[in-house]
């Protein structure tokens, strides 16, 4: 019997194109952000041409693209970038690549090459998402469509002790914050500080769109997309914790959870060592400073909050 992988994640979508993908080991080495970006335009304006003929000049349409370029194996990629000097030197890492986008110093070694071609693959992705953005005005589609950029997982490059490199390794920062970007046709730019997931995704675009929802957890972030909150959306986030979870798998068999308070304390409990941690972001973004064992009152809420909160998840735990 021939083992499946991938099977039905094509379900429920009327268009599928997986054109010219690779399988999972040959897409290691695949750039294929100019070819999904090509389709993407072409698909785009296709529905908005058919949102255009309806009587109503509306069809309402869902459309997914996954850019796989920041992925293992990371590669350099020599591409001119179509930004102006102007805007590209705002960037903090044009600073260290003056070559703009052509990331990969020949003399780096080590986890520094990496990390340089990691960078180099962000901004190969960036130059191709900037096509996707205009198209985006150009057809009209941010006078009604939402539009989510975000991703499923950060990258490790032996940040700490013990020492990870990839992803899907442990709880912390560099692996599990992500960009999450959402604009609508109403919607200001701004940035929030509340704590939020992508588990929050599904109800923010039904709320938004007026699907019904289904049984799903996470928070609607449709009220934070206002300049102006209302008093009952601040309290209600106020009020969050937000679960992060690293399971064991055949090739990592460390387990980890997490919880992230809207203060900002993160605690961290590793099942597989049976230890401790808690840390405070607003000071501490890269997890260093142990504060678990510390003497300090201000603390204490939110420690034994958080401690509470995930020893009745651990205590469920088969």
């Amino acid at each position: 019997m021939v083992k499946r992988k991938g099977v039905n994640l094509n379900q429920g979508l009327d268009h599928w194109d997986n054109r010219g993908e690779l399988s999972v080991s040959q897409s290691n080495t695949q750039s294929e952000a100019k070819g999904i970006t090509s389709r993407l335009i072409k698909r785009m304006k296709a529905l908005s041409q058919s949102g255009a003929e309806q009587n109503n000049g509306e069809q309402p349409f869902f459309l997914f693209a996954h850019y796989f370029a920041p992925h293992g194996r990371y590669m350099t990629h020599e591409v001119k970038c179509r930004q102006s000097k102007n805007w590209c030197h705002r960037e903090p890492r044009c600073a260290e690549h003056p070559t703009q986008c052509r990331f990969g110093d020949k003399k780096a070694r080590s986890v520094k090459k990496l990390i340089n071609k990691y960078d180099s693959e962000l901004a190969y992705t960036d130059i191709y998402l900037g096509d996707v953005f205009k198209a985006y005005r150009e057809l009209g589609l941010d006078k009604n469509t939402i539009l989510v950029i975000t991703s499923d997982h950060g990258e490790s490059f032996k940040d700490r002790k013990p020492s990870y490199l990839f992803h899907g390794r442990s709880v912390y920062n560099e692996e599990l914050h992500v960009p999450l970007l959402i604009k609508t046709p109403k919607s200001e730019a701004q940035r929030r500080t509340e704590v939020v997931g992508l588990v929050d995704i599904s109800p923010t675009l039904t709320s938004l769109t007026g699907v019904e929802r289904g049984v799903v957890d996470g928070l609607s972030l449709s009220p934070l997309l206002s300049t102006q909150s209302e008093p009952e959306t601040s309290s209600r986030f106020a009020d969050r914790v937000l679960y992060l979870e690293q399971l064991p798998y055949p090739g990592h068999k460390v387990h980890m959870v997490a919880a992230i308070d809207a203060q900002g304390y993160k605690m961290i409990r590793d099942i597989s060592n049976q230890t401790w941690s808690l840390f405070d972001l607003n000071q501490d973004w890269g997890e260093k400073r142990n504060l678990m064992n510390t003497t300090d009152e201000t603390l204490n809420v939110s420690r034994q909050h958080l401690q509470g909160f995930l020893s009745q998840y651990i205590e469920q735990t088969p």
